[in-house]
């Protein structure tokens, strides 16, 4: 990254959705739950999005920085650290099992749940299906809790009432989006398995023998069709 250009006019706290006051825990634990949420490696990810994340948690991760930032709406200043070096730390943050599985426990049944649930439900105005491939870490498993949670803040008024909703939360609408998710795990699977990966490191391995393939015949054209320079007098 040169400069914080890309970043200017952001409002980080805004970013991670914290307060100006939010202690350092509380930090780190919006950064890992955007970051979850938003990197490229995961379904639905979004690498814009990752970068503005990780840029704003590379800021105010370090108390000096954010103090600076605070005060004056900067993110760089001389004493400090260079942000393009936290930043580019962040980047290649890797998302663990282990990492997924803490954050699952912790949000799951949150009030942070419920809060994207009910945003999810009026975006995509009572499409289940929509909601629930929005809603982290969810699984077949949890079709009942989150219509449940929908059919409460239905009951209480907070949400507004759509047709949508009941039309793909019903029991065949359920089994269809099953089928339709077993089709594309064993489409992905079977792609997977002819080109012979089964990982994202075996992918990047492919991309770049074929990369290197591909440079190899592009040298030998280079040197069949060269035309040879006249010697000089």
């Amino acid at each position: 990254m040169s400069g914080n250009e890309e970043f200017n006019g952001l409002d980080l706290y805004e970013v991670l959705e914290i307060d100006r006051s939010a202690p350092s825990a509380s930090i780190r634990k919006a950064y890992l739950r955007k970051a979850l949420k938003t990197h490229p490696d995961k379904p639905g990810g979004n690498n814009v999005e990752f970068r503005k994340v990780s840029f704003a948690y590379s800021v105010l991760q370090d108390e000096r920085v954010r103090k600076h930032y605070d005060e004056t709406g900067l993110f760089e200043f001389e004493e400090g650290p260079r942000i393009a070096d936290l930043f580019s730390k962040q980047m290649r943050m890797e998302i663990t099992p282990e990492m997924i599985a803490e954050d699952k426990l912790a949000y799951q049944n949150s009030a942070a749940e419920r809060r994207d649930v009910y945003a999810h439900y009026t975006r995509h105005k009572g499409n289940y299906t929509k909601i629930f491939e929005s809603v982290m870490h969810s699984t077949s498993e949890d079709h009942e809790r989150l219509i449940a949670i929908i059919q409460e803040g239905l009951e209480s008024e907070e949400l507004k009432p759509f047709a949508a909703f009941k039309k793909t939360s019903s029991p065949s609408a359920l089994a269809k989006q099953a089928r339709k998710a077993k089709k594309e795990a064993a489409e992905s699977a079977a792609q997977r398995a002819e080109l012979g990966i089964e990982t994202h490191e075996g992918l990047a391995q492919l991309i770049k023998s074929r990369q290197q393939k591909r440079a190899g015949i592009f040298d030998k054209l280079e040197a069949k069709y060269r035309v040879a320079k006249p010697k000089r007098k």
